[in-house]
């Protein structure tokens, strides 16, 4: 779970298709590492990935903010491990 009121750092490494992968790092320790699985939306133009605040109840008359930095997207074999264990100061 997310402590509100708290800034989050979030790493996200996927590779979207059919059979894709995916890893996500919340403030620096790894919450999920899946493989051979389909990551995105299979829309007319081809796979696709939306991130944002998605919340399934519970958060009536509070109010979310989401600020993104760091983003980076390319196709690449780099390791993140640099980003994961230095995190911003935010």
């Amino acid at each position: 779970p997310l402590t509100l009121g708290t800034v989050h750092d979030v790493v996200f490494s996927f590779k979207l298709g059919a059979v894709g992968y995916e890893q996500v790092w919340l403030d620096g320790k790894e919450i999920s590492n899946l493989s051979n699985i389909p990551v995105g939306t299979n829309l007319e133009d081809g796979y696709s990935m939306r991130l944002g605040p998605y919340y399934g109840g519970g958060m009536a008359g509070n109010q979310i903010v989401q600020t993104y930095g760091n983003i980076a997207a390319f196709p690449s074999s780099t390791s993140l491990i640099s980003r994961i264990t230095n995190r911003p100061a935010w």
